[in-house]
């Protein structure tokens, strides 16, 4: 059975990449796939673009248009 309390951080950590604008760090708490930005989130975030427009700055969002980010996930 996963560890609850290293599951709450790992989104703790995958949030707060989103809130703070910092690719680098959404990368790294996402173990950077291949597929980055369009790969499967963990269930509590969703969509990667749609997560990003509730909770990121407007310069995080382009960004990840600008990597590729499917505007119709």
């Amino acid at each position: 059975m996963p560890d609850p309390c290293a599951e709450e951080d790992h989104l703790k950590r995958i949030d707060a990449a989103f809130a703070d604008g910092d690719m680098a760090a959404l990368r790294a708490a996402v173990d950077d796939p291949p597929d980055f930005p369009n790969n499967a989130m963990p269930l509590g975030v969703g969509p990667i673009l749609t997560y990003a427009i509730y909770w990121s700055p407007l310069r995080f969002i382009e960004e990840l248009l600008a990597l590729g980010a499917d505007p119709n996930g």
